[in-house]
């Protein structure tokens, strides 16, 4: 999963890029369970407990903009 979420804070934005890495994450998963191509989506993240890779990179890019220096050159000023 590392490798997928590479550079997320660069193409995060980017829905039909997500869609695509969404794919390479459901093909995986299919092949590693070794289950059919039309196990729902949502249950193989049930079966290995975790989160879809839109998530993840979601919550990358938010940690990315919480932590950037214009935020706090913002929150100064309000003050």
């Amino acid at each position: 999963m590392p490798v997928l979420l590479y550079g997320v804070e660069v193409w995060g934005s980017s829905i039909f890029t997500r869609k695509e890495f969404e794919n390479v994450q459901k093909y995986f998963l299919t092949k590693f369970l070794q289950v059919k191509k039309q196990t729902s989506y949502m249950l193989l993240f049930l079966e290995i407990a975790s989160l879809p890779i839109r998530i993840i990179a979601m919550e990358s890019c938010m940690l990315m903009i919480q932590e950037s220096p214009l935020i706090n050159i913002l929150e100064l000023h309000e003050n």
